[in-house]
């Protein structure tokens, strides 16, 4: 149930894209402002992480799902600018190829993660 919820979330967000895309283009936002905040929104996640995992210990998390909000900020944003850069595809048929593209992503991530276990385990490193 909780991956049907992330997938209808991921394509109530494209919808919403659509909906600002005349907004944000009268505000002179173009996907390179997007990107940028994307970058900044990254950079907030990463920060998130570290006071969640302790190796920042100055600062602390405004709440215990932080890098969770944060990562959804870059979510959001990197949505938009895919959204923007297929003007002419409706939110559905980004949708499933977002889904497509993150389905097989997933796939090699986790084959290059075991690979590199494997190998450690072996006392081996390849390039």
């Amino acid at each position: 149930m909780g991956e049907m919820f992330g997938r209808e979330a991921i394509y109530e967000m494209l919808k919403e894209s659509r909906r600002i895309q005349s907004m944000a283009e009268a505000n002179d936002w173009e996907i390179a402002d997007i990107i940028a905040k994307a970058t900044e929104e990254l950079g907030e996640f990463a920060t998130a992480v570290q006071v969640k995992s302790g190796k920042i210990k100055n600062k602390i998390n405004e709440h215990e799902y932080a890098p969770i909000d944060e990562a959804a900020d870059v979510t959001i944003c990197i949505l938009d600018a895919v959204a923007r850069l297929y003007p002419e595809k409706p939110a559905s048929e980004i949708y499933c190829l977002f889904l497509y593209w993150m389905s097989r992503k997933c796939e090699k991530w986790v084959n290059k993660v075991e690979k590199e276990y494997k190998e450690s385990l072996n006392g081996t490193e390849e390039s």
